[in-house]
């Protein structure tokens, strides 16, 4: 955030403009707070409510306004560097979102102890689908896997347009609603989709070895393999 100075804000709810020549890494999380980081009681207070033990943690703040528990906008904007010498800034939303307290945004987080996490960082943020509601958990990067079953949640949204499993589309990660023979899980490790039974995990070579036969299939780079068994 080098030169002039990003800006982060709400329209009627919350705005805050960051510092200059700041930067956050590639994947990197940073906070903006209510309340003034340079206090040190007020910090160490919130530290320890949230238990944020990330010593190199970016907190920024404080933030001006209010958040609405039934709606509001937050945005995140950049500068525009204008055409002449002297005319001034225009800002550029990179990203934005509009909740509310209704169906499809999850209405758990009206104003109660829940807040509204994200679960795919490059997803649109107006798109209700990619929220969640949990407990708070500044300083931390939402789950991607919010049921835990082992299928990220950016893969179920590609292939099943929510990230919760459901019985009824088979979208579990023990469903295989192609019926290729393979489970979701296994779809998902082997990089097939779990829409097409012509595209299963297939057997690129089949050599014998000293210690048996040797098989090669294609797996998509830093997934783990599903477990096979002779029979």
């Amino acid at each position: 955030m080098a030169g002039a100075a990003q800006r982060c804000e709400s329209g009627g709810g919350i705005s805050f403009t960051f510092p200059t020549n700041i930067s956050i890494p590639a994947g990197g999380v940073a906070l903006v707070v209510p309340f003034d980081p340079g206090d040190a009681q007020s910090l160490a207070a919130f530290r320890a409510r949230y238990n944020i033990t990330n010593s190199t943690l970016q907190i920024f703040g404080p933030w001006s306004g209010k958040l609405g528990n039934r709606g509001d906008r937050v945005a995140l904007e950049r500068p525009l560097t204008p055409d002449l010498p002297g005319d001034p800034y225009s800002w550029v939303i990179v990203d934005e979102m509009i909740y509310g307290n209704q169906t499809p945004w999850p209405t758990n987080a009206n104003g109660r102890s829940p807040s509204l996490h994200r679960t795919v960082a490059n997803g649109c943020g107006n798109n209700s689908l990619i929220w969640f509601a949990g407990a708070p958990t500044p300083g931390q990067a939402s789950t991607a896997d919010r049921d835990g079953d082992g299928l990220p949640d950016a893969w179920m949204l590609q292939h099943f347009g929510h990230a919760d499993a459901q019985a009824g589309d088979l979208s579990r990660a023990g469903d295989d609603p192609d019926g290729d023979g393979l489970t979701n899980l296994q779809e998902y490790l082997t990089g097939s989709d779990p829409h097409d039974a012509g595209s299963p995990l297939r057997f690129t070579s089949v050599a014998m070895s000293g210690s048996g036969p040797r098989l090669r299939f294609p797996v998509l780079a830093g997934r783990m393999t599903p477990d096979w068994q002779a029979t």
